[in-house]
């Protein structure tokens, strides 16, 4: 499993991907779902200390679609989407 560190404007957090599940820790809440329930990886602007700001959509275990926010090292948002293949 694959750890990248990311960024929330109310704190610090987590995306860990397997092969099988996807667990991503939020300041507020801890969200499991299967790997191939992501959607997309959108990187976008730039942003201060070396970090891009990325939209990542997946889908829930009701298929609802989720939308989350977050920023993290421009190197790390290439590799979570190569590594979900997004």
């Amino acid at each position: 499993m694959r750890e990248y560190q990311l960024s929330f404007d109310s704190g610090a957090g987590k995306i860990s991907v397997g092969e099988e599940e996807t667990v991503l820790e939020t300041p507020e809440k801890t969200i499991k779902f299967p790997s191939r329930y992501a959607r997309s990886v959108e990187i976008g602007d730039s942003l201060p200390l070396g970090k891009v700001k990325v939209k990542f959509v997946y889908y829930d275990l009701l298929a609802t679609e989720n939308t989350v926010e977050f920023a993290m090292t421009e190197s790390d948002a290439r590799g979570l989407k190569q590594e979900l293949g997004k």
